[in-house]
């Protein structure tokens, strides 16, 4: 284990490989390892992490994921001589929730998402553990959790500013009434595949959460226009917005919902099959911020592409599946979008001339989905000369072969493609085997249904091709 510098403010170590043949090795081990921690200054912030990228490590001061560090920190930990003996945040996933929360005196954030808690667990957590002061608490696929206990919990907390309920299917319009009216601070909202909440749920959010920032509401079929009218004028700090699969709601709900000029920087409308231009048109003239924007299986077309466009440059995502552009939206793209990293244009009617301005254009893409679409192997090569920061790429169903993946591979070699989709393709072992040997930042080829490929032909050439290959 290499021990950061100790004049730091924040220490982070890592512990998923540490193993013992017995209790007397683990004390040793765990004594000798951790004698470090007792001589820290009294201002560093301790992060102890398992199972997840470093990267993530910044939303927690705590953080506990599996079983195997109970027995090695639960001497250390309440011993250390610093002043996370107040443990700010909680995140596990397994039932060591007593354990943890005995030493929590003063919890800020709590994820207890996908334990599956009994309804009764839940109760004790709310009435023994919780305090006040409790900012932010996730409670995703608690599907024990019922409105009775969301109640309980908003007259407790009434410090929220942060819920998480996806899939908390018990719970109705009366829970998130009193959400709303118990937590006046609430400033993120995910209400996902609860679909029992109706309208009268988003009145009380427009009575009461006028501070709300973001929300989530997908899969609520429940929800329509006639509630969306609610938060008109209400809800002034809206900046990111999921209504995906959200059948009842049309443009009349979205012009209600963004009635004035507005902060929105994410929106999702994916699958709302009543929303058209009309809406979209609209929104461009006031949401001058918008970075990201979902509109796949939507009757859009090229005519709402124009005005955002011209209205809404700082564009950096945008999913355009199955919708109704054609050639020329792609061409709106790569004059107005160039600070874009993410497009999906797959199942649209784009050909190989509006591929090849696109990325001359857009050099910053990292994401970039072209599934069934009618590019050829042309576009695949000047995708590959052009787009050197991709990260991910899919060309599944295109008719493109080895003419065109050997020389993207070859023009990727710098690159940092991570990912890359060839499913129901042309391709042979020679694009296989370029890929492999070319492109150094590689994980994962999925090459399902191509009609050139078989498990028989890779295994024989496992030698030569990666275990990164999919099929």
């Amino acid at each position: 284990m290499n021990y950061p510098d100790f004049s730091c403010n924040r220490m982070i170590f890592d512990i998923d490989n540490l193993e013992y043949k017995n209790e007397t090795d683990e004390a040793n081990e765990s004594k000798k390892r951790f004698k470090f921690l007792f001589e820290l200054p009294i201002d560093v912030e301790i992060v102890i992490f398992s199972f997840l990228h470093p990267r993530h490590v910044k939303k927690f001061d705590f953080l506990m994921t599996n079983k195997a560090q109970r027995p090695l920190f639960l001497k250390i930990l309440p011993q250390i001589p610093v002043h996370n003996n107040e443990i700010y945040n909680v995140y596990f996933l397994d039932d060591y929730y007593k354990w943890i929360l005995d030493r929590a005196i003063t919890t800020n954030i709590l994820n207890l998402g996908k334990l599956r808690l009994s309804s009764k667990k839940i109760n004790r957590i709310i009435k023994f553990y919780l305090s006040k002061h409790v900012k932010s608490i996730a409670l995703s696929y608690e599907k024990k959790m019922r409105s009775s206990d969301l109640i309980s919990l908003s007259r407790k907390c009434t410090d929220l500013q942060s819920v998480t309920l996806t899939w908390c299917e018990k719970i109705d319009d009366k829970g998130i009434f009193e959400l709303a009216k118990n937590c006046h601070s609430l400033t993120y909202l995910d209400l996902n595949n609860v679909k029992k909440i109706t309208d009268h749920s988003l009145k009380a959010l427009g009575q009461y959460s006028n501070k709300l920032e973001t929300l989530f509401l997908r899969n609520c079929y429940n929800i329509t226009d006639n509630g969306l009218e609610y938060l008109n004028g209400t809800l002034p700090n809206l900046k990111q917005v999921d209504l995906y699969n959200n059948s009842n709601i049309s443009d009349i709900g979205i012009i209600y919902l963004f009635s004035e000029r507005s902060p929105l920087i994410d929106l999702c409308l994916s699958r709302c099959n009543r929303i058209t231009n009309a809406s979209i048109i609209y929104l461009s003239s006031i949401c001058k911020n918008l970075e990201s924007l979902d509109l796949s299986h939507t009757f859009i077309s090229d005519e709402c592409i124009t005005y955002l466009g011209n209205n809404c440059k700082k564009i950096k995502l945008l999913k355009l599946l199955n919708t109704e552009i054609t050639t020329n939206c792609i061409e709106i793209i790569s004059t107005n979008f160039l600070e874009l990293n993410h497009l999906d244009i797959s199942g649209t009617p784009i050909f190989d001339i509006s591929i090849n301005s696109l990325v001359i254009s857009c050099k910053y893409i990292q994401f970039l989905d072209c599934s069934y679409t009618e590019i050829t192997n042309n576009s695949v090569i000047q995708i590959g000369q052009y787009c050197k920061n991709l990260d991910f790429i899919r060309f599944d169903g295109c008719r493109i072969d080895d003419n065109g993946i050997v020389p993207f591979a070859q023009l990727q070699t710098n690159g940092k493609l991570n990912m890359i989709y060839l499913r129901n393709t042309e391709i042979t072992e020679e694009s296989l085997e370029a890929l492999c040997h070319e492109c150094n930042y590689l994980s994962k080829i999925f090459v399902t249904y191509s009609h050139f490929l078989t498990k028989k032909r890779i295994k024989k050439n496992q030698d030569i091709l990666s275990s990164k290959i999919f099929i």
